[in-house]
């Protein structure tokens, strides 16, 4: 039971450390200065688009949609190195 809370756990810290990336990421593009615009919003897009399955009584949508940048990135290491440092 212990290893699956630790994976739950692993999962929220990352997903937290991509929010406060991406906080980071908006907090820099206030800044005036065009390399770091040029290198914070660059990012790729990944798409499960949307999908849906209609049982004529129940009708599902399914769909996700995640940009990944620098400022991302690097809240997921600093979520894996929080986890990391948790866990000693």
């Amino acid at each position: 039971m212990k290893n699956n809370s630790n994976v739950l756990f692993f999962i929220v810290i990352v997903l937290l450390g991509m929010l406060i990336g991406n906080v980071i990421t908006e907090l820099v593009l206030l800044i005036p200065v065009n390399i770091l615009t040029k290198i914070f919003s660059t990012g790729f897009p990944i798409y499960l688009h949307n999908t849906n399955f209609d049982m004529k009584v129940i009708e599902l949508t399914f769909g996700f949609a995640m940009k990944i940048n620098i400022g991302s990135v690097l809240g997921i290491f600093l979520g894996i190195f929080l986890f990391r440092w948790i866990n000693k």
